[in-house]
């Protein structure tokens, strides 16, 4: 199963809800269809666009990749280096080369979670699956929507 459908099919990785689960799949969605071809030109990793801490609970935003910091609010552009999110006066500009080490893709998530989650509840978010490149690999248009 590919990146986004397995978050799709998933229940939200403790302590995420079940909007904050949706409203991730859905910048995800809308990350692929809007921005990957930007993204892939401007040299973007899978874990720059899709990467989490892997334990949800610590605050570690070094970790965060663009989607998940979005909290539903648009992209504006993609450089090379960064990516303007939100609206004018409230713009706000994420650096890629600022993540951490120790990311991982957000549907790792489901798996490193999904014994203690009980993950396949049968709920899909979101309008449609999209294909996952891997996480060393720049993205590539064979990735994506």
């Amino acid at each position: 199963m590919d990146g986004i459908e397995k978050m799709r099919r998933a229940r939200p990785a403790p302590p995420l809800v079940h909007g904050v689960w949706k409203m991730i799949i859905q910048d995800a969605l809308s990350f692929v269809r809007l921005w990957a071809d930007d993204a892939i030109a401007a040299g973007w990793s899978t874990l720059d666009v899709f990467g989490t801490n892997p334990n949800p609970r610590a605050r570690r935003i070094d970790r965060l990749g663009l989607v998940m910091m979005l909290d539903g609010r648009p992209i504006q552009s993609i450089e090379r280096g960064s990516a303007l999110i939100g609206r004018h006066p409230n713009a706000t500009t994420f650096h890629r080369i600022l993540r951490g080490t120790g990311a991982i893709a957000a549907w790792d998530l489901v798996d490193l979670l999904g014994a203690e989650n009980g993950v396949g509840d049968g709920v899909v978010w979101g309008e449609r699956a999209c294909s996952a490149t891997p996480i060393t690999a720049p993205l590539s248009s064979e990735g994506v929507c």
